[in-house]
């Protein structure tokens, strides 16, 4: 399962009226293959959150 939380703040306009929300924010996603959590690395640029989620190698039964 991913978790994203975050916090919009509200901008300093100088308006009365807002449509855009601010506040806190969670997400939760489940993933359908498992991930190497100690890998996974996260940036934030120009409004785009970018993830990079290593799989876990498939476990392969020798006989």
């Amino acid at each position: 399962m991913l978790t994203i939380r975050g916090e919009r703040k509200a901008a300093e306009t100088g308006y009365s009226y807002s449509e855009r929300t601010y506040g806190k924010f969670k997400r939760h996603i489940t993933l359908s293959i498992p991930v190497v959590a100690d890998s996974v690395s996260a940036g934030f640029a120009d409004g785009v959150l970018t993830l990079t989620m290593p799989k876990q190698p498939a476990i392969t039964l020798q006989d």
